[in-house]
């Protein structure tokens, strides 16, 4: 970070330049960008950085965000039960909302097993995942794996698929329209609700 900066400046460019996407110089930009728009956004600012933490929380159910409880697709009563989306973490989740295809559940990850970074099973929601079957055995009929075509993605898909198989429930995947190699994320609502509409068994 730039030493002409006041150290008071360059703290708040230091933990801006933290969050994934941003580099060096746009994290200065943003900084002075704080600085200049006025203690009333300041203080707005402020707050809602200080609710993230003391507000919000983890879904029950699903590892969604949530403030208290149930988020608001676990608490739709007409969503559909009987399926339930796999996603590796909220963003995820969140394309496919926008794709307004998918009317049924989610179950956030919170990860992908990535073993050149230790990231195992026990390190993301698989295990919670298991039990939310076991407690809604009769009930659940599909689980779809939202997860990207990455190699953590297929890494994580391919287990899930070993550790389900003997449920009896219907274990899918995202059909045509995802390129491989690609994030949920950034695909467009066309290309998700190709991939849901074209989701095929495994």
């Amino acid at each position: 970070m730039s030493h002409h900066l006041p150290p008071e400046l360059a703290e708040v460019a230091s933990c801006i330049d933290e969050l994934p996407g941003l580099g060096p110089r746009t994290a200065q930009r943003l900084a002075i960008y704080l600085l200049r728009a006025g203690p009333e956004f300041l203080e707005r600012f402020s707050y809602a950085l200080t609710q993230l933490q003391s507000t919000l929380t983890l879904c029950l159910e699903c590892n969604n965000i949530s403030n208290g409880g149930l988020c608001p697709v676990c608490s739709d009563a007409t969503r559909d039960k009987q399926t339930i989306c796999v996603v590796a973490d909220v963003m995820d989740l969140m394309a496919i909302e926008n794709s307004g295809i998918y009317m049924g559940l989610y179950h956030v990850l919170n990860g992908s097993i990535n073993p050149l970074e230790g990231i195992t099973p026990k390190d993301i929601h698989v295990d919670s995942l298991i039990d939310r079957i076991e407690k809604n055995k009769g009930i659940i009929k599909e689980i779809l794996l939202g997860l990207d075509t990455d190699t953590r993605g297929e890494t994580t898909s391919l287990y899930l698929i070993s550790k389900l198989r003997d449920t009896g429930i219907v274990l899918s995947r995202l059909g045509r329209g995802l390129p491989t190699g690609s994030d949920l994320e950034y695909a467009d609502a066309y290309t998700l609700r190709a991939a849901i509409e074209g989701r095929k068994k495994t």
